[in-house]
């Protein structure tokens, strides 16, 4: 590489396999560190202040500016959109996610990368859903003080069943302090497994927490013995469900988001005689086309609810809250406050199903034809029943094979 001490800018050429890519970083004379666009770019997007972001960095204003400007940034506190396109943006998350009301919504902006003004965001729900603002003026919130020292201190553990009728489990993990999600998963299983995955992945992007919060049920096995592997018996705390305060309060919004919208769409699917809960190759159907959707809208509802405003927090975001806070971990808990990000045991799919009717031929073909995230403009149920069909004609035809 090249340098130029008088600009502090090093270009770097680093090869990727046979190609060769030119990156450019900052540095400061007697300092190691390299600040690249990207850090920068990914902690404007949580739409803090450049203070904020400076601080963060461990930069001056002043040099976080001239950072900027090398680098091409431009950065403006609003979105440049009109009224028009703005009312297209929520009605489409509107017609995914029905009972959001304005401070979600202004999540799922935000989670798009989309800032406006609160007025307009108010005349958009109007004009998109004021019956929906009406309604929901009449439901109030009984909220209790709950008190974490810091990130990662503790992350709340906790299963949803609102759609076990159809061997559908969802799992969530909540950071007791910030009040981010760091995982959120619906699965056909409840296995202790699956729960183990998903804690290692939330591990390897956020870091080990000092304690877990969980209810008694068996699925949680075995995060306890890694918790207490790790960071020693006092780790893991259980108890009933309804004493775990945060993700308690959380299962009210998954309920509305998750079970309101996918339930009536399997009982209507149950009403048709499409669908029998006790039949596997119906539940195989679906699962292949709904699991992949519920994840969809959960993935979105957590992206939205990372970037929600909370007004008791200043009107911070548990994104903000969980990056800018995160060194009071260090000053609290200096002895065990490692960034622990590597797991024991390597994940494994926890979406495999339990049961297929077909061979693995047959399902890798299904697979390249049916697409489960296509808009069929039925919210998935014209997909339900075409693979319904297809799957019946395939084992028909397998059966008449065998019997030549």
């Amino acid at each position: 590489h090249t340098g130029n001490e008088n600009t502090g800018c090093v270009p770097i050429r680093i090869a990727v396999g046979k190609f060769y890519t030119l990156y450019t970083f900052f540095f400061f004379q007697g300092d190691d560190t390299f600040i690249s666009k990207e850090e920068i770019e990914d902690l404007l997007k949580l739409g803090i202040t450049y203070t904020e972001v400076a601080s963060v960095l461990r930069i001056s204003r002043p040099t976080l500016y001239k950072l900027m400007r090398a680098y091409g940034i431009r950065h403006t506190k609003f979105s440049e959109i009109s009224d028009q396109e703005l009312d297209e943006t929520i009605k489409d998350i509107k017609a995914e996610h029905p009972h959001v009301g304005e401070v979600m919504l202004k999540g799922h902006l935000r989670a798009r990368n989309i800032v406006v003004q609160r007025h307009r965001l108010r005349a958009s729900v109007r004009r998109v859903d004021d019956a929906g603002v009406h309604s929901r003026r009449t439901v109030t919130v009984r909220r209790r003080v709950y008190t974490v020292p810091c990130p990662k201190y503790i992350w709340h553990i906790d299963g949803n069943h609102k759609l076990i009728r159809w061997k559908l489990a969802v799992h969530a993990a909540m950071d007791g302090y910030s009040r981010m999600l760091t995982f959120l998963q619906c699965s056909n299983n409840n296995r202790a497994e699956t729960v183990q995955d998903l804690f290692n992945a939330a591990i390897s992007e956020f870091g080990r927490p000092l304690h877990i919060r969980t209810d008694q049920g068996g699925e949680n096995v075995r995060i306890w013995e890694d918790m207490r592997l790790h960071r020693g018996e006092n780790s893991a705390l259980t108890g009933s469900s309804v004493h775990n305060q945060r993700t308690e309060r959380f299962n009210r919004d998954l309920n509305k988001n998750c079970r309101d919208v996918f339930a009536p769409i399997f009982y209507e699917l149950e009403s048709m005689e499409t669908l029998d809960v006790d039949n596997e190759s119906d539940l195989f159907c679906l699962h292949f086309v709904y699991i992949p959707r519920v994840n969809r809208t959960l993935e979105e509802f957590k992206a939205a609810f990372n970037h929600h405003t909370i007004s008791s927090e200043g009107n911070r975001t548990p994104a903000q809250l969980f990056t800018l806070d995160r060194h009071l971990l260090t000053l609290n808990f200096p002895q065990t406050a490692t960034n622990e990000r590597t797991v024991d045991t390597v994940a494994t799919s926890h979406t495999q199903h339990s049961f297929c009717p077909l061979n693995q031929q047959d399902l890798q073909e299904l697979v390249v034809a049916v697409n489960p995230l296509e808009n069929d403009g039925n919210k998935g149920k014209t997909i339900y029943l075409v693979k319904s069909i297809v799957i019946c004609q395939i084992l028909v035809i397998n059966k008449e094979l065998k019997l030549i």
